[in-house]
């Protein structure tokens, strides 16, 4: 079962130990709603580590409705997507750091920014912003909690969900326990609903702790052992009184870790290659090139990204407004069909979008060869420049009926890719259609192309 979910398939979400412990303020939290923002979460910072850098505010991440709810255990629940992302975005949260060595640090806000959900190319999209200081931390994490989406999407339980997350924690922790803390503090984190205060003493009116242990946390804790690659024990301390005082958790990985639920995030990253080429045509926009990767195939976007760049290189033509649009137009004007290039090249290796390393510069064999046929400087006496002059020349000297009929030809193309707007109609059945640089370039390198062959616009190997 597939999960496109925008990452590099590590299943694991590094969250930050400041905001490890999230207490609900305002309103109730279910479970579902909890995991889905833990989802959030892993996309925003596998998001981020590509980016390799905050965003606006107004950034939007995004992720597949169904592959969302795939991963936390809910598939099936789509028509539930805008009750869970309401409760997200009217709950009040604090986050407080367990490590005493590191805090305790306090951080306060709602969950989320903002939400939408969108459908593109007929599916469901959900779109999140998280404040700005969770994108702090979620993009640079100094010490953080390494939770596996694929057990904790398994959990049900609020209580379940939460303990997993804190003891994932001291997973590694050669003590094998977590912060011992007083159990009003525990009551308090792995309940679902905010604490009724006292009007009287100004705190938390909680369960007694041996009710709640019995009622709800034994519950969490089998689910855990069951369930998830921890198995984590209890221990509870009475500082030298009748009644239990602090408790903490004893946690281990499990010798043979449980088999690997049926739910995998698959991740097709981007390539070192096409992301380097997507950097020189100025292409920025990660998800949409992204969209483009799972359309069309990476062979057949990275050869668009090179006609691109080339296209980008001629100084003679009209500078490219929109670098992801016109690659859009190559695309869907490749022939053969960008469809059936996917098997043109051998696949690029995966990408890690955990690597720190910046995208490393394309190889020598992509150097495109119309940065050295001419120099740029002087690009009026540049054999190209030469060639599209003489080709100008040679259509503009034939008679107004065979012209015409090579425009007519330009033209049909347009129109069979969608292309063709009243304006350029227009433009080609003008007697002064060249004055139009657009029309004049696509035809000069239509008729060329029809007429001379793909190498139409190369200098013959001997010069």
């Amino acid at each position: 079962m597939e999960v496109r979910l925008f990452g590099d398939g590590s299943n694991t979400l590094r969250k930050p130990v400041e905001a490890l412990v999230m207490v609900p303020r305002t309103h109730k939290l279910t479970p579902l709603a909890r995991k889905m923002y833990t989802v959030f979460l892993y996309v925003t910072q596998q998001t981020l580590k590509q980016m390799g850098s905050i965003p606006p505010g107004n950034y939007l991440f995004e992720a597949p409705l169904v592959d969302v709810l795939r991963a936390a255990g809910a598939e099936g629940q789509n028509t539930m997507a805008k009750t869970y992302l309401a409760e997200m975005r009217k709950i009040e949260v604090s986050w407080d750091a367990p490590d005493v060595e590191y805090g305790p640090v306090h951080i306060g806000f709602n969950m989320i920014s903002e939400t939408r959900i969108i459908k593109r190319d007929g599916m469901v999209i959900l779109q999140w912003a998280l404040p700005p200081s969770l994108l702090e931390v979620l993009s640079d994490p100094k010490r953080w909690a390494s939770i596996n989406l694929l057990y904790l999407g398994q959990l049900k339980l609020y209580a379940s969900i939460v303990l997993y997350e804190i003891c994932s924690r001291y997973r590694n922790n050669p003590s094998h326990l977590t912060s011992r803390m007083p159990v009003e503090w525990w009551i308090e984190l792995l309940t679902a609903s905010p604490s009724v205060m006292d009007a009287e003493t100004g705190k938390p009116k909680l369960i007694e702790w041996r009710k709640y242990k019995n009622k709800y946390l034994n519950a969490a804790i089998d689910e855990i052992n069951e369930k998830s690659d921890l198995h984590i024990q209890l221990i509870e301390e009475k500082l030298g009184g009748k009644a239990i005082k602090e408790a903490q958790f004893f946690v281990k990985v499990k010798a043979a870790e449980r088999k690997a639920p049926q739910i995998a995030i698959q991740v097709k990253a981007i390539s070192e290659q096409v992301l380097a080429m997507a950097k020189l045509s100025q292409i920025n926009d990660l998800k949409e090139l992204q969209a483009l990767v799972e359309k069309y195939k990476e062979p057949a976007v990275f050869q668009a990204l090179e006609r691109l760049r080339e296209r980008m290189s001629q100084d003679f033509s009209p500078e490219v407004e929109s670098p992801i649009g016109y690659l859009r137009h190559i695309l869907r004007g490749m022939s053969p069909p960008a469809e059936e290039l996917v098997e043109s090249r051998e696949p690029f290796p995966a990408r890690s979008i955990l690597n720190e390393s910046k995208p490393t510069a394309p190889p020598s064999s992509m150097n495109l060869q119309s940065e050295t046929l001419f120099d740029e400087t002087n690009l009026a006496e540049t054999w190209l420049a030469k060639r599209q002059a003489d080709i100008l020349d040679e259509l503009k000297s034939m008679k107004p009926d065979e012209i015409q009929t090579w425009l007519n030809a330009y033209g049909e193309t347009l129109r069979k890719k969608g292309l063709l707007t009243p304006t350029t109609r227009d433009r080609i059945n003008s007697p002064t259609w060249f004055a139009a640089a657009r029309v004049r370039l696509e035809m000069i390198q239509f008729y060329g192309l029809a007429k001379y062959g793909e190498a139409w616009n190369r200098p013959p190997i001997n010069q």
